[in-house]
Order: structure tokens, then sequence, then C-alpha cells
């Protein structure tokens, strides 16, 4: 009895992930970065949760649908990955901690040295939103000839950070192979069943 119970609260505790049909949590199955950019097409789509509580849904947008990370990683042109919060209210600072708390997870030592200082623009950009509500929108773009994008509720914050490979150290966080939650990984992918 004392062991089920145990197992009961590690469970409640553990993270986890689901899968969206495409189109759910108000993902569009067709955007574009700039009003004259080229189509990109929702890939896959999914929930994170803590606990018992929905913390954001997040989209992956690409040029064209991949259902490997690799693939993910190796595709050309603009990409988005779209966080829509579902907090009453979550601070820029939280956000901040567990993307670069991921990245550091995500990518080997030898990566992490590499985009170490451009990293601390991300740090800056984060860090400045203090509070993003429900609702509330973060957007991680890739510009071909710009790098990375931020912007938080539509709005681009900062100047883009330079570099596919800071792009796909992004990316990794959800995609690598050492994702927080293969759940996520699988449903970005298109490859998880709701």
């Amino acid at each position: 009895m004392r062991r089920a119970l145990i197992l009961g609260v590690m469970l409640l505790w553990a993270s986890a992930a689901v899968a969206l049909e495409p189109g759910a949590t108000n993902f569009p199955a067709v955007m574009r970065l700039t009003p004259d950019g080229p189509e990109l097409l929702l890939n896959g789509a999914g929930e994170r949760w803590l606990m018992l509580f929905k913390i954001y849904s997040i989209g992956l947008y690409l040029p064209e649908r991949r259902n490997t990370a690799a693939a993910v990683l190796a595709q050309k042109g603009p990409k988005r990955m779209l966080l829509v919060m579902h907090r009453h209210e979550i601070s820029g600072g939280v956000i901040h901690d567990y993307l670069l708390s991921r990245i550091g997870d995500a990518s080997q030592a030898a990566e992490m040295e590499v985009i170490k200082e451009r990293l601390e623009e991300l740090d800056r950009i984060i860090n400045g939103e203090k509070v993003i509500r429900r609702g509330g929108t973060i957007a991680l773009d890739y510009v071909p000839d710009q790098g990375t994008v931020i912007r938080v509720n539509g709005v681009a914050k900062g100047a883009p950070i330079p570099g596919e490979d800071f792009y796909n150290a992004l990316l990794k966080i959800w995609l690598g192979e050492r994702a927080k939650s293969t759940a996520l990984r699988e449903a970005l992918l298109g490859r998880g069943a709701g």
C-alpha cells in the first residue's frame, strides 16, 4: 500500500506532455513569419504539463513537414517554435531559467561553448519580460540571413541572434535526444498520438 502511494505521488510530480491534434490551441495549419514570407506548415503540436498544471502549448512550423529531429535540424529556410502560455501569469525569469537549463541539458559541451556569448542576448531578452499572461505567446523564429528572432505577444524583442547553430540549440530543447519529454518530441515531429 505504501509503495502504491509513493508511486502515485511520484506520478503527480512528474512532468508530462500530450500530443495535440493539428489546429488545437488555436495553432493554425499554415502561417508566415512576415506577410510576404513563405508559408510554414504546422509540423506538430503538444502541451507541457507540470504536476496537474498545463504550462504551455507549443507548435513547430517548418517549410516542409519532417518526422525526425535530424531532418528538422537539417532543413533550410525559416522555422518557428510557437509557445502559448496557459498559466494565469508566468514571469520572464522562470521562462529564462527553464530555457537556459534545457539548452545546457540538450546540447553538448562543445556546442555550448560556441553559443555562450549569444546566450547572453537570449538571457537579456527573456529576463526583460516581467510577466507573460495566460494566452500570451513566445515565438522563436529562425529567419535565414538574420538569425533567431524572439517575439513576445507578436512583438520582436532585441536584435536577431545570429547563427543557425544557435537556433538548432533551441530546437534541441524539445527535439534533442535528451529532451525532457519524449512524448512532446514525438508530438512536435508529428508522430504523437492524441
